[in-house]
């Protein structure tokens, strides 16, 4: 009994100990699982789109006069076009609302304001100290303030210069004329170049000029296209923005020729408009743009010129054919003018004309100003 008792006992270790020697099972632990967040990263939230820059004009006349008011828009809509910014204008402005509406415009929030002419300058200078967030920018001014106004200005005299010289080419008569609107610098800067185009070309050529006083009575500039064509004159051309359509309108009714200004004025009178000198002014609007955006815009003035190429010429219209001439000294002039061979300087007297009439002009707004303000109280 007791040996199968012992042999039992001994089975059971054995059993036991065979057991204790087994190799465990090895446990795989459990993958972990992927998100599909971990697996793609999410793609980064797009930056909001930088807000446009918000340009407005003021111009004191009709945008659509065919001449300088139409360039004013002209340059804001390139602004749009190439650049995409907001725009905004407001045509036929009043001497006394200048600064009611630029300070509209600044209280609106625009980031650049021109103003289409040197008549804006006191108004601008005026006003500019309350917006330091905006830049007003005279345009054909000539002053500057510190810190927001600045002017672009086109050399009027070298577009006279041009129309001078092409003037005296078509002339048989030896007598040409230049109709001006008010005497204000930019109109007088393009009388002066027109002498000294006409001289340029033959110092014997008669040269009649008058200034009416007006930029929009197209009647009264007909008047006295009309008076000078009377006079003798057989060539006609001048500066007088809206009013300048009289001397076109003049030229037609008496079968004179004349030289466009600002825009192809041949459609006006196709057989008296030889061929129109143009200046792209967007060109200016683009340039002062891109000073402004890439913060170089400073209270200085610059000027743009021939030497940028901003003048050009028409269509001749058939009288490439018919002056084969006139075609080739207008396409030299241009050309010496861009390579700063020929240098249109206005003569001193004209200088002091410019100065007083700057002084006049800051008078004239003083006191339509200061009337203003005596009616509303």
């Amino acid at each position: 009994m007791k040996k199968s008792i012992a042999y039992l006992l001994m089975i059971s270790m054995i059993a036991l100990m065979a057991v204790g020697c087994a190799p465990k099972a090895v446990e795989t632990p459990p993958e972990t699982p992927v998100t599909t967040e971990e697996a793609v990263a999410p793609e980064p939230a797009p930056e909001p789109a930088p807000e446009p820059i918000k340009v407005a004009l003021l111009v004191n006349g009709p945008i659509s006069d065919m001449g300088w008011n139409a360039s004013g828009y002209n340059g804001l809509e390139a602004i749009k076009s190439e650049f995409g910014a907001e725009i905004a204008f407001k045509e036929k402005v009043e001497m006394s609302d200048f600064e009611a509406d630029l300070r509209y415009f600044a209280n609106a929030g625009y980031d650049l304001i021109f103003g289409h002419g040197s008549q804006f300058t006191d108004a601008m200078k005026l006003v500019a100290p309350d917006f330091p967030d905006s830049q007003f920018v005279i345009v054909n001014g000539t002053s500057f303030q510190e810190p927001n106004v600045s002017s672009a200005l086109l050399p009027m005299e070298e577009q006279g210069f041009i129309i001078g010289a092409i003037a005296a080419s078509i002339s048989k008569a030896k007598n040409v004329a230049f109709i001006g609107g008010q005497e204000m610098p930019p109109i007088l800067a393009g009388e002066d170049g027109f002498k000294q185009g006409v001289e340029y070309i033959d110092p014997s050529i008669k040269v009649t000029t008058v200034m009416t006083g007006t930029m929009d009575d197209v009647a009264k500039v007909k008047e006295s296209t009309l008076a000078v064509i009377q006079s003798g004159a057989d060539v006609v051309s001048g500066m007088a923005n809206q009013a300048g359509m009289g001397i076109v309108d003049a030229a037609k009714d008496s079968g004179t020729y004349s030289v466009g200004v600002n825009s192809d004025q041949n459609s006006l009178a196709p057989d008296q408009v030889v061929v129109s000198v143009l200046k792209e002014v967007y060109k200016l609007y683009t340039a002062v743009y891109k000073r402004y955006a890439a913060n170089e815009l400073k209270s200085e003035v610059f000027t743009v010129g021939a030497k940028d190429d901003i003048f050009y010429l028409s269509d001749w219209h058939g009288f490439d054919t018919k002056m084969p001439e006139v075609k080739e000294v207008a396409e030299r002039v241009m050309k010496d003018l861009s390579e700063g061979k020929i240098v249109v300087k206005i003569k001193q007297n004209i200088k002091k004309i410019i100065l007083f009439f700057k002084l006049g002009l800051s008078f004239l707004y003083f006191v339509t100003n200061y009337r203003n303000a005596r009616l509303m109280y």
